[in-house]
């Protein structure tokens, strides 16, 4: 069986095409890929409903349905959830439909060669109802899911993986797949790539360079003025490092390092997009908390008399900048420095925690709390 697959090289928006599996069983997404290899590339987009119908949605409709709901499945990072807790496997079902991205026109084909004879396959049919994942984890592979929830029924999950043909760099669509954030959306969840601009929902990275010392940026958007109460959490993992070392979320708003292994990590946002706030790391927390002390030790907040506040560094450093957030992350003063010690009149803070971020002149940044009186 043949199918026509359009492509625009003018139009990058004309690579999408939707197709579907012809066949009464499971066919190998891998398979059908890998054969079809000059026309399109290595990844499979499958719309997974959760997001109710809305008049904010783009479409023809007076209610439409999101665009940000997508199940994604690259052939060589592995499969991430979309609009709920199941993530693709590879193997799509019958009569299921997905977006594949085209690299050139011309023919898909079919054949008997990719379908699946077994009686488990088949039972991942994507749109609103879903069964969880069978296939079975490579141990020599180190995959990470990691879920963004909130309490008013946001769900955004990524996957970052080390698995052999990836680097550290943008690999394409077989191993690095963008995530499709259409307007209207709450929020979101992503991931970097060095010295590159897009939002990644998989993300490919050189098994090689896990160790220790490793560092996972993680993007986050917020788009809600209305209070809402996040909450990062590891949905699932794979792997003989992962599954031996503790996994932290560092915030770098609040200075803390919460054990993702062990529990859920929430927090709060202001409106915004934060591409430094969070990082995944694999650091001894007693490091961290050493490390912590030593940087904090090197400045001193005192509230005087007269709703001022002094800060108070070594006398070999000087105070570059100092920015104070309040506990949602919105900055409330940009204050700028020129010695070891600086004076400021703060009349506009309420008796309340905040948080403080001292940029230092030997490029030391400190972060502490501090409680107005």
């Amino acid at each position: 069986m043949q199918i026509d697959i359009t492509f625009d090289p003018t139009n990058l928006g004309m690579k999408w095409n939707f197709i579907g599996n012809p066949y009464p069983s499971a066919i190998d997404f891998v398979a059908f890929q890998l054969a079809n290899s000059a026309i399109i590339d290595g990844a499979a987009y499958f719309w997974s409903q959760a997001t109710p119908p809305s008049e904010d949605a783009p479409g023809n409709s007076k209610l439409n349905l999101s665009q940000n709901d997508y199940a994604v499945f690259t052939i060589g990072t592995g499969g991430v959830a979309g609009g709920g807790p199941d993530t693709p496997n590879g193997y799509i079902a019958s009569g299921q439909g997905f977006f594949i991205p085209a690299i050139n026109r011309g023919t898909a084909t079919f054949t008997n060669a990719i379908r699946m004879a077994d009686n488990t396959s088949n039972n991942k049919f994507f749109k609103q109802s879903r069964s969880k994942s069978l296939n079975a984890p490579n141990p020599l592979e180190n995959k990470l899911w990691v879920n963004l929830t909130s309490d008013n029924g946001v769900f955004q999950q990524i996957l970052v993986g080390y698995v052999d043909g990836a680097t550290n760099g943008n690999d394409g669509l077989s191993y690095d797949a963008p995530k499709v954030l259409q307007p209207n959306f709450a929020a979101a969840l992503y991931s970097h790539i060095e010295n590159d601009n897009t939002k990644y929902v998989i993300q490919g990275k050189d098994p090689q360079t896990l160790s220790p010392n490793e560092v996972i940026t993680l993007g986050f958007i917020n788009t809600m003025s209305s209070p809402a109460l996040y909450t990062f959490s590891i949905d699932h993992l794979q792997g003989a490092f992962l599954s031996s070392h503790n996994i932290y979320l560092k915030d770098h708003a609040l200075n803390t390092l919460h054990n993702l292994s062990e529990s859920g990590y929430s927090f709060t946002s202001a409106v915004g997009a934060f591409n430094n706030r969070f990082e995944l790391v694999f650091q001894d927390k007693a490091l961290f908390t050493a490390q912590n002390h030593l940087k904090n030790n090197m400045l001193h907040i005192m509230q005087l008399n007269n709703q001022q506040v002094q800060f108070k560094t070594a006398e070999n450093l000087n105070i570059k900048t100092i920015v104070i957030f309040d506990v949602l992350g919105r900055p409330l003063y940009h204050l700028k420095g020129h010695s070891h010690s600086e004076t400021y009149r703060l009349s506009h803070l309420k008796q309340t925690v905040y948080i403080i971020k001292t940029t230092l002149s030997n490029g030391a940044i400190i972060t502490k709390k501090m409680v107005k009186n």
